[in-house]
C-alpha cells in the first residue's frame, strides 16, 4: 500500500511537471505567434500578389504570419525579421513594398526567376543585414536608397543582368563584409572611392569582394587594396566580430557562392573568417599593385583572364594565409618570384598562359603542382633549365621517361628472343649436318668389300 501512494505521487508530479512544461512552451509561442502585426501581415500578403508565382501555399489571410514559410519573427515581440524565399519557383518583379513596408533584418530571395529592377523605395529606417537576390534576372541599377542600409553586412546580388557602374558609395558601410557582383553587366573603373572627401568609401571591413566576370576595366587601383583593413589582420576578428543576433545560426550566417582552387563553392558557416578577391574575367589592364601584399589574411586572390602586365610582384609572399592564386591568362613577364616558396597553405596555383621565363621555383608546395599550372610560358622551365614545361594536359618530365622505359623493356625482350633464335637455330643446323656426315660414313664403310 505504502509503495502504491509514492508511485502515484511520483506520477502527479510527472504529471504537474508536464503540465507545466506545455504551458510553459504554449505561452512562449503564443507571445512569439500571437503578435504578428497586422501591417506586416498585409504588406506580406501584398507581396505574394506582386508575384505571378511561387509556392507560397501557407500564406493565408486566415492564419498567422508568424507560421508561415520562409517567414521568421522575434520571440519577443512577434515582429516580422527575416525573409527566406530562395528556390520556391517565384516568378514577377520585387515590389516595393517589400522595402519599406517591413523591417526586415534578413532578405534571402535567390534562386528564383524575379525580374525587372531592385526597388529603390528604401526605408530610411532600414535594418537589413543580409540581403541575397542571387541567381535571379533583376535588371537596371543598384538602388541608391540601399544606402540607407547601415547594418547591411551581406550583399549578394551575382548572376543577375544588373548594368551599373561600380558602387563605390556602399564603401562607407561599416558593417558590410561580403560584396558579391559577379557575372552582370557592370562597367567602368574601380575606384579610387574618393568621389566625395567628406566620406570614407573605404570599404575597411570587406572580407569578400567578388566582382568576376563583367565588364570591369582600367588600373587596378593600388588605393583601393590599401583600404580593406580587414583583410590585413589575423583571424582573431572571427565569428564572434560578425554576430548577426537572430534566430539560429543556419538562418544568419546564409550561403556565400564564390570560386575556390577554380570550382564553385558554397559556405554556410565560418564565411566570417573567410577572406577572398576575385577580379577575374573582366578588363582590366596595367601592373598588379604591391599593395595586395598587405592584405596579409587573404585566402583566395583570382585575377585570371585579365589584360595585366608587369611581373608576378615577390610581395604577394606576404600573403601567407593564401590558398588559391589564380593568375593565369594575362600577360605577365618576367621570373616567378621566389617568395611564392614560403606560402605554405597554397594548394591551388595557376600561372598558366602569361610570359613568364626562366626556371619554375623548387620548394615548399610547389612539387605538388602539376605542369598544368605553368604551362602555355614558352620562357618556362624546370630545372635544369634544358628542358621547356610541357604542353600535354597532367603530363610531367618523368612520366615521359616511365612510358618510354617499358618500350626499352619490350625492345630488350625482342631481340634476346631473336639472339636465342638465331644461337639455337645455328646449333641445330651444326647438330644437324653433323648427323648427316656420319651417316654418310657409316654407309660408305658398310659398302666396302670384305676381304677373305
Amino acid at each position: 500500500m505504502e509503495s502504491f501512494r509514492i508511485n502515484l505521487l511520483i506520477f502527479l508530479h510527472l504529471l504537474l511537471l508536464s503540465f507545466c512544461l506545455v504551458f510553459e512552451f504554449l505561452s512562449i509561442n503564443c507571445n512569439a505567434l500571437g503578435q504578428c502585426l497586422h501591417t506586416e501581415s498585409s504588406t506580406l500578403l501584398q507581396l505574394k500578389r506582386g508575384f505571378t508565382s511561387g509556392d507560397l501555399d501557407t500564406w493565408q489571410l486566415s492564419t498567422n504570419c508568424c507560421i508561415w514559410e520562409g517567414v521568421k519573427c522575434d520571440e519577443s515581440s512577434g515582429r516580422v525579421i527575416g525573409l527566406d524565399l530562395s528556390y520556391r519557383h517565384i516568378a514577377g518583379s520585387i515590389p516595393s513594398c517589400l522595402l519599406k513596408g517591413v523591417d526586415l533584418q534578413v532578405l534571402k530571395i535567390r534562386g528564383n526567376q524575379l525580374h525587372g529592377a531592385i526597388p529603390n523605395e528604401i526605408s530610411p529606417k532600414c535594418e537589413l543585414q543580409i540581403i541575397d537576390l542571387r541567381d535571379n534576372q533583376l535588371d537596371e541599377l543598384i538602388p541608391r536608397s540601399l544606402s540607407n542600409c547601415q547594418s547591411l553586412q551581406i550583399l549578394d546580388l551575382g548572376n543577375n543582368n544588373l548594368k551599373d557602374t561600380f558602387p563605390y558609395w556602399l564603401g562607407n558601410m561599416s558593417s558590410l563584409r561580403v560584396l558579391v557582383l559577379r557575372s552582370n553587366k557592370f562597367h567602368g573603373k574601380v575606384g579610387p572611392f574618393e568621389v566625395n572627401h567628406e566620406i570614407n568609401y573605404a570599404f575597411s571591413m570587406l572580407h569578400v569582394l567578388d566582382i568576376s566576370f563583367n565588364n570591369f576595366g582600367g588600373k587596378l587601383c593600388a588605393e583601393c587594396f590599401n583600404n580593406f583593413k580587414s583583410m590585413m589582420i589575423d583571424k582573431i576578428d572571427t565569428i564572434l566580430d560578425v554576430t548577426v543576433n537572430l534566430f539560429s545560426q543556419d538562418y544568419f550566417l546564409g550561403l556565400l557562392t564564390i570560386t575556390n582552387k577554380a570550382q564553385q563553392m558554397t559556405i554556410q558557416k565560418f564565411w566570417t573568417i573567410f577572406k577572398s578577391i576575385d577580379f577575374s574575367n573582366n578588363l582590366f589592364e596595367g601592373e598588379i599593385p604591391i599593395t595586395i601584399g598587405k592584405l596579409t589574411s587573404l585566402q583566395v586572390l583570382n585575377m585570371s583572364h585579365n589584360y595585366l602586365i608587369g611581373k608576378v610582384i615577390p610581395h604577394l609572399g606576404n600573403l601567407s594565409q593564401l590558398e588559391s592564386l589564380d593568375l593565369s591568362m594575362n600577360s605577365l613577364s618576367g621570373k616567378i618570384p621566389q617568395e611564392l616558396v614560403f606560402l605554405n597553405f597554397l594548394e591551388y596555383l595557376n600561372l598558366s598562359y602569361n610570359k613568364l621565363v626562366g626556371s619554375i621555383p623548387v620548394g615548399g608546395q610547389f612539387f605538388s603542382f602539376p605542369s598544368t599550372s605553368f604551362e602555355g610560358n614558352n620562357g618556362l622551365c624546370l630545372l635544369p633549365c634544358n628542358t621547356l614545361v610541357p604542353r600535354v594536359n597532367n603530363t610531367t618530365i618523368s612520366s615521359d621517361f616511365r612510358s618510354q622505359a617499358p618500350k626499352n623493356r619490350r625492345y630488350l625482350i625482342i631481340l634476346g628472343i631473336l639472339f636465342g633464335v638465331g644461337f639455337g637455330g645455328s646449333i641445330a643446323l651444326v647438330v644437324v649436318f653433323d648427323v648427316m656426315c656420319c651417316d654418310r660414313s657409316r654407309r660408305r664403310r658398310s659398302r666396302r668389300p670384305i676381304d677373305g
